[in-house]
């Protein structure tokens, strides 16, 4: 009986070392990315797997999960961002500090755009043009004409791509790069903003371009 209680208390202090570990590491890694990416709101980090000091020794984690509440790279703010990395190869000296790279194989995500921030972005384009975005989809209009007719959204070439067609034609706002090696993969409106997903390959998100 008590070489088992012996057992237990250890299991449990190396538990609770890994816990701490990984929650140290977490706040690191999202202070280095915040750093990283001016603009953004609180970076939140969250390492998967246990042990966690075994993947910390090894320098590789299978999923790493970085979420920020808003990212704004002008001429467009990104809400609610969340990324997934898969496959992600990271020193443990650099997760501690900040430094040197974070290699993730794979990596996939999320970001909104709201109706405010989309005007915003538009107006320096210049375009003359509302954009109103809900459930049903998005309509634009246009002060000089009076015209609101509804308008197709894709991406293209790292552009957002408002299609009306008529007399308000189309127009590309460019979206600009959020890390190394992210890209903008395809959009939908949902909840009365437009979101994008982001993937890549070789995605360091210590590296902001």
């Amino acid at each position: 009986m008590r070489r088992l209680l012996v057992v237990a208390i250890v299991v449990g202090l190396l538990g609770a070392a890994d816990y701490g570990a990984k929650a140290v590491a977490e706040n690191s890694a999202a202070q280095a990315i915040d750093r990283r990416l001016p603009g953004s709101g609180p970076v939140a980090v969250d390492v998967h797997g246990f042990p966690f000091l075994l993947s910390a020794i090894r320098g590789h984690y299978e999923e790493i999960d970085v979420s920020t509440p808003m990212i704004r790279r002008d001429p467009v703010r990104f809400d609610d961002v969340r990324i997934r990395l898969l496959d992600v190869t990271l020193p443990l000296g650099d997760l501690i500090d900040g430094s040197g790279h974070a290699s993730a194989a794979t990596a996939r995500g999320t970001a909104a755009i709201t109706e405010t921030s989309l005007e915003d972005a538009l107006k320096t384009l210049n375009a003359g043009i509302d954009v109103s975005v809900s459930r049903d989809g998005i309509e634009v209009s246009s002060g000089s004409t009076g015209i609101t007719i509804p308008a197709d959204l894709e991406l293209r070439d790292g552009a957002l791509v408002l299609i009306a067609g008529g007399a308000l034609g189309s127009l590309d706002l460019p979206l600009p790069s959020l890390a190394g090696n992210l890209d903008f993969g395809s959009t939908r409106t949902r909840d009365g903003r437009i979101v994008v997903t982001l993937e890549g390959r070789d995605v360091d998100l210590l590296k902001v371009q």
